[in-house]
């Protein structure tokens, strides 16, 4: 009987007001429920899971870095999954190009009894998490052949997730999780993978409306910027009180400070400006990047590659390729407890510094930021690191990976000393 109400409460929880018109005497969808409710229960204790405990070395891994090999499985086309609804799961746009990327690696091969590391291939991202749809990704895992095959449930398996929750939604067992929004509570180093954001529709890198790309700053990035503002964000304020607060105190048209949620709505007794969103991150000396129903906000991404220094106020996030950029060397990083100290901070930087800032901001954007294929390859970079470094006991040099230059494990890879900011 616990079970039974257990079931009803998280069905309920799931499916939100949108889904009231699940048939909820159906009794065949309820047997099925009940059935999924134990998938969405962890079956191990993954917690610490390390190279070392939770991965096998011998699974066609080899010795060295060069060696390294991934596949989908099964291969081909995937598989199809369905809701609780009965409705296919369709795949996320963010799933379907990553798979796109993954299959474009030079260390991808179509046959995963070849292959060190396989991905599940079905949409398992969450990107678009229709009802229930974390219990049937969690069922159709645990019904791979390959899931238990390798030492224990999830070893030598890398999951991709795109979801707002600080952590993995269903049971990844002993998976690895390349993720976007991890917090550093649920973030196993050396073992998971943190993914930055993707820039939305019409933003620079990407097509517009009209279908033509927007140029990003990199593009031509020797030309002088000329910046209207002094700090921007253009966003919702509902998604979490810090933003509100920040705008109510900051909002000051008149010194180049736009913090506002739309032209219709008045922040802190101040009018509201009309502007254009490109325009603010093409014209603005700091973008601000406050945490939102997340962790992370999308609008670092989008200010990387406008040539905007990103102000990031997120406690507890855990940064994308930590293990190979020093965030701190083009972004400012505040803990959200100062933010009524903010602008002191911001307009204590010098030229020098801004301009040291967004000089390292390039080279990140152009190494990592830049497209699906360079994220990509930093993201199979820090896999690699993290399996051979275990094999090589800590001290394997990686001097032939693509983007990280000689260093025996240091932070950062991709910044020399004197490209650091000096704060």
């Amino acid at each position: 009987m616990l079970i039974h109400w257990l079931a009803l409460l998280f069905l309920f929880l799931e499916s939100g007001p949108q889904n009231y018109h699940i048939d909820w005497d159906d009794r065949q969808g309820l047997r099925r429920s009940l059935g999924l409710l134990y998938y969405g229960l962890p079956t191990v204790d993954a917690d610490d899971c390390d190279m070392a405990r939770c991965f096998s070395h011998d699974r066609r891994c080899g010795t060295s870095p060069d060696d390294f090999t991934i596949a989908l499985y099964p291969p081909g086309a995937g598989l199809a999954i369905q809701g609780l609804d009965g409705a296919p799961v369709v795949p996320s746009k963010w799933w379907i190009d990553t798979r796109a990327a993954l299959r474009a690696s030079k260390y991808f091969v179509e046959d995963p009894e070849k292959a060190c590391v396989l991905v599940p291939n079905f949409e398992h991202t969450l990107a678009s998490n229709e009802m229930g749809t974390s219990l049937v990704i969690a069922q159709t895992l645990r019904s791979l052949p390959t899931w238990e095959r390798y030492g224990g449930p999830g070893f030598n398996h890398l999951l991709f997730n795109k979801h707002d929750d600080v952590g993995v939604e269903y049971d990844p067992a002993y998976a690895m999780v390349a993720k976007v929004g991890w917090s550093t509570g649920h973030y196993r180093p050396a073992f998971d993978i943190s993914l930055n954001p993707p820039c939305g529709k019409g933003r620079p890198g990407l097509k517009d409306a009209a279908g033509h790309v927007v140029p990003t700053w990199w593009a031509n990035p020797d030309r002088k910027r000329e910046n209207k503002y002094f700090l921007t964000f253009l966003g919702t304020m509902r998604n979490y009180p810090l933003r509100r607060a920040i705008a109510e105190r900051f909002h000051d048209p008149d010194n180049g400070v736009i913090i506002q949620t739309s032209v219709e709505e008045q922040i802190g007794g101040k009018p509201s400006v009309e502007v254009e969103y490109l325009d603010t991150l093409f014209h603005t000396q700091f973008t601000l990047c406050p945490r939102g129903r997340a962790l992370y906000s999308y609008r670092t991404t989008e200010a990387i590659a406008a040539g905007a220094i990103p102000v990031i106020l997120g406690d507890g996030y855990a940064f994308p390729y930590n293990e190979l950029i020093d965030w701190r060397s083009f972004a400012v990083i505040l803990p959200e407890s100062s933010w009524e100290t903010m602008m002191d901070v911001l307009r204590s930087f010098t030229s020098e510094e801004i301009a040291r800032m967004r000089r390292n901001m390039g080279i990140a954007y152009n190494k990592i930021f830049k497209n699906d294929s360079t994220l990509m390859d930093t993201t199979l970079d820090i896999l690699r690191m993290n399996i051979y470094r275990q094999r090589g006991g800590g001290h394997y040099s990686f001097g032939q990976f693509k983007h990280v230059a000689a260093h025996p494990f240091g932070h950062p890879l991709y910044f020399s000393p004197e490209e650091h900011s000096a704060r």
